[in-house]
């Protein structure tokens, strides 16, 4: 009897342990998702932006897109917020699709190039071996919002080397103007992969 007590105790005791542990990563994996939606509200702020200026380089911008991003805009308070751009924007979306389309157009210019960043999540990086104690749901949602910023990326390496081309004098016309085709195609790559990605990550906050 006495080896039967002292085996149940060993085995309520292993089970406690794995009880404690459970918990543990419950909460581990709260804090994280936690954590982790707060970087992606960040990035879905900056993508925005991004999506928002490539389209007004390329004079494209209309009141559909507008009133898609203004709800990002409005509900945005972290460090990249500026005061007064939120009542700006929201001026914005109240003008017609003539007078959006006007200052969309002032805002097209060939000759003058955009500084585009790269964009990156350095929590989500230095947590990668916590993303298991997140829901697989949580975990396919950040693997695609991962994929597609490196996307992006790629664009934007791109946009570079383009504009980087701009600086060679011994450029002929013709290539010059394939040269600048080639950099709008990146505004236009950048502005559509930023927003599907603003779109993924709002289905995750």
């Amino acid at each position: 009897m006495e080896y039967i007590g002292i085996f149940f105790g060993w085995v309520l005791g292993i089970i406690s342990i794995l009880i404690t542990e459970l918990f543990r990563n419950k909460i581990k994996g709260k804090e994280t998702a936690k954590s982790v939606k707060v970087e992606l509200l960040h990035l879905r702020f900056k993508m925005a932006l991004a999506a928002y200026t490539m389209n007004s380089r390329l004079g494209v911008l209309s009141k559909e897109f507008l009133l898609w991003m203004n709800p990002i805009i409005q509900s945005y308070n972290g460090p990249e917020a500026v005061k007064g751009f939120r009542e700006a924007f929201n001026d914005l979306t109240k003008m017609d699709d003539n007078a959006i389309k006007i200052y969309s157009e002032s805002g097209k210019n060939d000759q003058i190039m955009t500084a585009i960043k790269r964009h990156s999540l350095p929590f989500f990086e230095s947590r990668v071996a916590s993303l298991s104690l997140l829901s697989e749901s949580l975990q396919l949602y950040l693997f695609e919002i991962k994929s597609r910023l490196e996307l992006i990326n790629q664009d934007v390496d791109r946009y570079w080397y383009y504009f980087e081309k701009t600086f060679d004098s011994s450029l002929s016309e013709l290539n010059n103007r394939i040269i600048i085709g080639n950099i709008n195609k990146q505004y236009h790559a950048i502005a559509d992969q930023s927003r599907i990605l603003v779109d993924t990550i709002s289905k995750v906050l």
